[in-house]
């Protein structure tokens, strides 16, 4: 593993895209007036001032937006006009199969390897509407892994880019859950595995009281420590637990100090349990006995 560290107040820049085309049929006026959906821009900023206040680490730099006036391009080639999205809207069954945006062309649309490789972007956020076809997170470039989906292959980029999809038509919170997911596809790849055991900090951090009753750690992204079954998102559970979680703000001179926890923790919300989540992530200097950093938002911010 790497033993070089990120500087203090890391500020990877973000190149915006976004497609929210114009409804000519409806006033002309954007998707998302139509709909009355979130602003991207917005929610960008919204999502970069979390990851900041949590982090204290990591202070994305929202640096350049593309807006496009179209939907994206599929794999197969198929592009929705105006009326044929609406009616996908109105009429699931409609919808284009297969749904996946074409992400090489996408990528190839804003030179993104190219700003890449000229150090002049980090990462990516794009958002789109439902059935845009985008991927919650995903990885390009030479060593690409799983990133809550399969790499992109065959780029241009000769280093790693991250590649966050976001949904317009959602809120703050789904935004949050697919940063989130980014996260745990990270630390998967850094500790090389991911199960309900003790065999490690990334395991410990996750570890859900059903799993190791009395041993619970800060829980995942979907499922809160306390959470009873890993069928559905749990976070608004009263049960009391105890938890290893507020000792992880010690990482990595843990104490295996647990104490009592439920959902009044993150006031009993989906919002707040994932502020509490983000900030529990270890975030201390250097480097730790099992030879990762001991700020786990290095991996997260800098594949």
């Amino acid at each position: 593993f790497p033993t070089s560290i990120l500087q203090a107040n890391y500020s990877p820049r973000v190149l915006l895209i976004i497609y929210n085309p114009y409804v000519e049929s409806l006033g002309n006026r954007k998707l998302t007036e139509v709909k009355n959906w979130q602003d991207p821009s917005v929610q960008s900023e919204t999502l970069r001032d979390v990851i900041s206040t949590t982090s204290n680490t990591i202070n994305y730099s929202l640096i350049s937006k593309v807006e496009y006036d179209e939907y994206p391009v599929k794999t197969d080639g198929f592009q929705y006009t105006d009326e044929t999205y609406l009616q996908c809207l109105d009429n699931p069954a409609s919808c284009h199969q297969p749904d996946l945006a074409n992400y090489q062309a996408l990528l190839a649309s804003v030179d993104a390897c190219g700003r890449k490789n000229r150090g002049e972007i980090d990462e990516i956020w794009i958002w789109g509407g439902p059935n845009f076809g985008l991927l919650g997170s995903n990885l390009v470039g030479p060593g690409a892994f799983w990133y809550n989906s399969p790499p992109t292959e065959g780029s241009a980029c000769q280093n790693l880019l991250p590649v966050m999809g976001f949904n317009f038509a959602q809120g703050e919170i789904e935004a949050r859950e697919n940063y989130g997911h980014r996260i745990e596809a990270t630390m998967l790849k850094v500790y090389g595995s991911w199960e309900g055991q003790e065999t490690h900090a990334w395991n410990r951090f996750t570890l859900l009281d059903f799993q190791a009753p009395n041993r619970g750690g800060c829980g995942n992204v979907n499922l809160a420590v306390n959470a009873t079954s890993g069928v559905n998102e749990d976070r608004e559970n009263t049960t009391t637990v105890q938890s290893s979680c507020n000792d992880f703000l010690n990482y990595p001179n843990l104490t295996s100090t647990f104490s009592e926890i439920n959902c009044h923790a993150w006031e009993c919300s989906s919002l707040g349990y994932l502020q509490f989540w983000f900030a529990h992530i270890p975030k201390s200097d250097g480097i730790g006995g099992d030879g990762r950093h001991n700020n786990w938002w290095n991996y997260i911010a800098d594949p």
